[in-house]
């Protein structure tokens, strides 16, 4: 997940600002999000412009 922002924020900022989607990316696989799931969870986030937001977010398949 990439989120997309004017503001950087610091690393658990991080993880937590990508949780509802995070959550919700699970619940449409039907898988845990949890350390035994069988997701592995990257993070990253990048700069925009003033006044837009998003996340990217990309599956790999290994």
């Amino acid at each position: 997940m990439v989120r997309l922002s004017p503001a950087l924020c610091d690393d658990d900022n991080l993880q937590g600002a990508c949780k509802a989607i995070r959550d919700e990316i699970a619940k449409v696989c039907g898988v845990d999000d949890g350390p035994r799931g069988p997701i592995t969870w990257a993070y990253a986030q990048e700069k925009c412009k003033r006044g837009q937001y998003g996340v990217r977010v990309e599956f790999l398949a290994i």
